[in-house]
This record gives C-alpha cells, structure tokens and sequence, in this order.
C-alpha cells in the first residue's frame, strides 16, 4: 500500500511530540511506501530525521 502523510513543518524536520508519533507510524510500517508532504519548510533545508527506504520526501 502507498501512503501520503502530510505534515505541517514536522516530521521528518522537527523532533517532538507529532514528529515521535509520525517516526513510530513511518517505521512500524515497513511493508507500506510513504510519500512524505512537509508544509511549511523551504526545500533547500535537509531533513532532520533519517528515513528509511520505504519512506521518501516529496515537498
């Protein structure tokens, strides 16, 4: 299954309460793609956070 999670200004670039929770929910489902949407940050700036394969940035 391919997900879209859309985040505002959060995960995968700050670490806090909804970023945990977006990080747990990412990686607890492997076998599902995500396609991340930050709202809210520039494109230029690096993630904070790892993601693993199954997980990519789209905006």
């Amino acid at each position: 299954m391919r997900i879209g999670l859309l985040t505002e200004g959060g995960y995968p670039y700050a670490v806090g309460e909804s970023g945990v929770w977006c990080e747990r929910l990412v990686r607890g489902l492997g076998q599902h793609r995500f396609d991340l949407y930050a709202v809210g940050r520039p494109s230029s700036t690096g993630a904070t956070l790892s993601l693993p394969p199954h997980a990519r940035l789209v905006r």
